[in-house]
């Protein structure tokens, strides 16, 4: 057996080989630091240095103090090759370990400083919504949206039934300023389906930022026009998990995405832990009781769908667009005879236009839904202001728009809105290049004076 590695050496070579094994650990943790990525710096009075270059130097100067804590090691055990070998070894593997956590974490520090510089989160006053489908109601369980900036926004605040129409506001909880979100994580039950759904997904947050920096132009009835910005942003829930997120303004709504839920099964075991009112969502009669509630699905809706299958994929139908522009005949900017003011139209996919002044003498040829409703104001040559509403029939208009539109939705249409010369009647006609259908069939149009004075 071969001895020599326990053999005690001489004195004077003992602490030469220390040194030699400094200098090798040494030689190992600059070497690993030269490999290893490292980010960030320190800036000093009159220098900087990147943090690399500390611990590079960090080691040199660690020398003296490793060697001391090896020579004092070697009072307390025999002077041999292998003590040496062992005590050196622990020591280098217990230096490279050190650097390797410090400079994860440098790292780490240094990717988050940039996370935080890079994004200039950008804040905004807005309010968060639920909205629904008329008769296809909902209620939030838990979760809401996640902030970019990490906070968080709840969005359990009680049924959603839609009764003002698909993406239209409702109440919300919390008007304040608050960075945008960037996900969704939320459970839900819908009620005509009598099932959960929950969908954890991230939302397109650059999209929402750029459509809160933009904000839009309003004019208001005494002529004067405003730049705002939207101030809430609703989140609409439709039969078989779908999820529209919109931005809101009173002039103007857009959406900003289109998500998709999974069906769930809470677990009994949560059920039981749960207190009210939540309890209750697990109760069938308290289910049944939200869709037999006339205040939240008004008894001819009921009826109405009792009648058929949960109309599945309507709610995606409602987001295809095609080129079209609005155009209003007689309409004379600054003209005595016919003054169009001012255009609202409100899609079925939850979108939002207002059109004023030069945009209603050459609205835009824009990819558009189809619409819902459009509302105009007017002036005649007497100065006298009306009022009109065109609240369209779909099976009209997505029967018409389908007509005009075989060659591609890409087509350019015209919707000609004409007020009669007696002011109490808007003909509305889908105009294509080689034929045109009329959207009056099954519409409701009102038309009403106003005494308020537009500009």
């Amino acid at each position: 057996m071969n001895t020599s590695t326990s053999r005690p050496i001489k004195e004077k070579n003992f602490y030469y080989k220390i040194f030699l094994a400094i200098l090798t650990i040494a030689f190992l943790n600059i070497t690993y630091l030269l490999l290893r990525k490292m980010s960030g710096g320190v800036n000093f009075y009159f220098f900087s240095l990147s943090k690399k270059t500390i611990c590079i130097l960090l080691s040199l100067l660690a020398m003296p103090i490793n060697y001391t804590l090896i020579s004092i090691t070697t009072l307390f055990i025999k002077k041999t090759n292998r003590n040496l070998f062992i005590c050196s070894g622990g020591l280098a593997l217990l230096t490279l370990f050190l650097i390797h956590t410090n400079t994860a974490r440098a790292n780490f520090d240094y990717k988050q400083d940039k996370i935080i510089d890079n994004m200039n989160l950008e804040y905004f006053k807005w309010e968060e919504n639920n909205n629904a489908p008329l008769g296809y109601p909902i209620d939030v369980y838990q979760g809401g949206f996640e902030l970019k900036d990490g906070n968080s926004v709840g969005l359990s605040m009680g049924t959603s039934s839609g009764i003002h129409g698909w993406g239209a506001p409702g109440g919300g909880r919390t008007s304040d300023t608050k960075s945008l979100p960037n996900r969704l994580d939320i459970i839900w039950v819908s009620y005509a389906e009598d099932t959960f759904y929950h969908i954890d997904c991230a939302i397109d947050y650059e999209k929402m930022l750029k459509l809160f920096q933009e904000g839009y132009d309003e004019k208001d009835s005494s002529g004067k026009i405003r730049h705002e910005t939207y101030s809430r942003i609703i989140v609409g829930y439709a039969p078989g998990g779908v999820v529209v997120v919109w931005v809101f303004g009173s002039s103007k709504q857009v959406e900003v995405g289109r998500y998709q839920g999974k069906k769930i099964v809470i677990d009994q075991q949560e059920i039981d832990h749960l207190d009210y009112p939540k309890k209750l969502f697990f109760q069938q009669s308290y289910r049944d009781q939200k869709m037999n509630n006339q205040y939240i699905v008004p008894t001819a809706v009921y009826e109405a769908n009792k009648k058929k299958p949960i109309p599945y994929g309507i709610w995606d139908t409602y987001r295809e667009k095609y080129l079209w522009s609005p155009k209003f005949t007689q309409n004379k900017f600054n003209d005595s005879s016919f003054t169009m003011i001012y255009a609202r139209m409100e899609m079925f996919n939850g979108e939002v236009e207002t059109l004023f002044d030069e945009h209603l003498l050459t609205p835009e040829y824009t990819m558009r839904a189809i619409p819902k409703t459009i509302k105009i104001i007017w002036r005649d040559k007497n100065g006298q202001a009306y009022g009109g509403d065109v609240i369209f029939d779909d099976e009209t208009c997505f029967d018409a728009f389908k007509e005009i539109y075989k060659e591609g939705k890409d087509t350019q249409v015209e919707i000609v809105l004409e007020v009669n010369l007696p002011n109490t009647f808007i003909t509305v006609v889908l105009k294509g290049k080689d034929k045109e259908v009329s959207l009056n069939k099954n519409a409701i149009v009102d038309v009403i004076k106003t005494s308020k004075k537009f500009y």
